[in-house]
């Protein structure tokens, strides 16, 4: 892994697990690094290819960059754009069995409003 693949990936699992490639570049700024937002990108997909993290795909919104490599399923507010890892058991043998066809992989993201979100709408409607 090179040095500023190291301060990415570094940066990723310190925020919790999940950031925009705009979101890694602010963080890698504030840590005096000299890394160019082209860098960023360049770097961020390197790291994609060698599976050292995962980039999680948003119809209609910027992806996400996850640490986490295991497979697991994502929730997503559409409200904020918080992205939590949600781990739902047995999901790809459910599915198999429901459509019989056996999965090479799948993508979940689900879409909600978070908690934080709702009570903040709750409090401007009262």
């Amino acid at each position: 892994m090179t040095k500023n693949q190291e301060i990415i990936f570094k940066t990723i699992e310190d925020s919790g697990g999940h950031l925009t490639a705009d979101e890694i570049y602010m963080h890698c700024r504030d840590k005096e690094s000299r890394m160019s937002i082209a860098t960023v990108y360049r770097n961020l997909g390197i790291m994609v290819e060698k599976k050292m993290i995962a980039k999680i795909y948003m119809s209609g919104h910027t992806d996400y960059y996850d640490c986490n490599t295991v497979k697991h399923e994502h929730i997503f507010c559409g409200r904020c754009g918080k992205m939590t890892d949600a781990h739902i058991e047995g999901l790809k043998a459910y599915l198999e069995d429901k459509t019989g066809i056996q999965l090479e992989a799948y993508d979940l993201c689900m879409r909600y409003i978070c908690q934080e979100c709702r009570t903040k709408y709750n409090k401007q409607q009262n």
